[in-house]
């Protein structure tokens, strides 16, 4: 009877730790829609404020579409949320929707003038992988395991940790073919290589990336490895050369908003609206980075 009554209890534990798990995918895919549907309000409230901009804000009928536009956007948020979670969560909720805003406004603008430029050409690709790998995934990845991150709050660290790695390597590829490519460019058409900032730049990045991608194996074994290096050794040099080739990367986006694609096929505001967003973007998505080093410094110092 023992044995029995033992064998039940092991049953109940088993599925409801699979329960817990097929919820936090399913909160987790319920995080991503949502956060995916306040990125498309705002791409649509930013994007008309701008034309409402070029039209001129002193003609009334510009006002009327203005306001309207704002209001019938800001009733699709969740009030029950905003009553129910303390100020602080909200606000840190409020950034994290701003910042995950400002990413999808500059991929989908970039990818227009990639789409407005051909994609027949090898350069289109370079500045549209680049932007997806540093600018979509890289970014995502870092906020991911950010405790206010809106579509992984209900995942466990470990699974936060899996979706980062998932994310890292896409995005990653994703830079080291978009330089290739670049790199292909230039020799094919005997131009020369690595001679303005914005590449020499993104060549350092890259150095840091392939660093990044070295000691995150190591993060990510450092229980095992605990023994010839303590963990948080590991995992702080893989958060310190994650974050400058992060950086680097996105000053290398800024740098390459100064060139013909863009100023071809977009005005001197849109270029200057990409400039805030992808800065206010690097910004945004370091402050748990940041709050994490900051923490690991202290244990190291006691």
């Amino acid at each position: 009877m023992k044995s029995a009554h033992t064998s039940d209890q092991n049953s109940t534990v088993t599925m409801d730790r699979k329960s817990v798990t097929e919820n936090e995918w399913f909160f987790m895919l319920d995080g991503i829609f949502n956060t995916i549907n306040h990125t498309m309000i705002g791409v649509v409230c930013i994007y008309t404020s701008w034309l409402c901009w070029i039209n001129g804000f002193d003609k009334l009928y510009t006002w009327h579409v203005f306001l309207t536009l704002i209001g019938n956007s800001t009733v699709t948020m969740d009030r029950k949320s905003v009553t129910e979670n303390e100020w602080f969560f909200m606000l840190d909720g409020i950034f994290n929707t701003i910042n995950h805003t400002m990413i999808g406004v500059v991929c989908i603008y970039t990818s227009w003038l990639c789409w407005i430029n051909g994609f027949e050409k090898l350069y289109t690709w370079h500045v549209f992988l680049t932007l997806i790998g540093y600018h979509l995934l890289m970014a995502e990845g870092i906020v991911l395991l950010y405790s206010g991150n809106g579509w992984t709050q209900k995942l466990t660290h470990s699974h936060k940790r899996t979706v980062h790695w998932l994310i890292e390597v896409v995005g990653c590829t994703c830079c080291v073919v978009g330089i290739a490519l670049e790199i292909y460019f230039r020799q094919s058409t005997n131009r020369r290589h690595f001679s303005s900032t914005h590449s020499i730049v993104g060549l350092i990045s890259l150095v840091f990336l392939a660093l990044t991608l070295v000691n995150g194996l190591m993060a990510l074994f450092a229980a095992d490895l605990r023994k010839r290096i303590r963990p948080i050794y590991s995992k702080l040099s893989h958060y310190l050369t994650g974050t400058v080739c992060y950086v680097l990367g996105m000053v290398a986006i800024v740098l390459a908003y100064e060139k013909k694609i863009y100023h071809q096929n977009t005005i001197t505001e849109g270029i200057t609206m990409m400039t805030v967003f992808t800065i206010a973007v690097t910004v945004l998505s370091m402050v748990g980075v940041v709050k994490t080093m900051y923490n690991q410094f202290k244990t190291l110092a006691k």
